[in-house]
Order: C-alpha cells, then sequence, then structure tokens
C-alpha cells in the first residue's frame, strides 16, 4: 500500500514539474471548444511566476526524499 502510495505521489509530482516547466519555458496549453475556435486553458500566469513556482516545487520534492529516508 504504501508503494503504490509512493507511486501516485510520484506521478502528481512528475505531472506538476512538467506542467510548470512548460509554463515557465512559454508553452500554454489550448482546449478546442468547437470547430477551430479555441480556447486558452491555464492559469495564465507570468513566466517568472512559473519559475517561482517551480522552484519552490523543486524544493519540495528534495525535503520530502530528504524526510523519507531520514525516517526513523
Amino acid at each position: 500500500m504504501k508503494l503504490f502510495v509512493y507511486l501516485v505521489a510520484i506521478v502528481i509530482y512528475l505531472a506538476a514539474f512538467s506542467y510548470l516547466l512548460l509554463g515557465a519555458l512559454g508553452f500554454s496549453f489550448g482546449l478546442r471548444v468547437a470547430g477551430n475556435t479555441f480556447a486558452d486553458e491555464g492559469l495564465g500566469l507570468q513566466p517568472i511566476t512559473y519559475f517561482v513556482l517551480l522552484g519552490a516545487l523543486v524544493c519540495v520534492g528534495l525535503y520530502s526524499v530528504w524526510r523519507i529516508k531520514h525516517r526513523a
């Protein structure tokens, strides 16, 4: 059960990491609404905000790995 929880957490972490990395690099996602009409999807944040959130996510991920390894 613990392994399953870790695997789900890793998948969620990688999805959030790639979303923030693509946002920081200037890529955006679109959603086809009708025909050739697209609606932008996402938070619409500035690239610097994506960098800050990406840095925070990396720090939290490293801290989590450190806590898992040093648990009694």
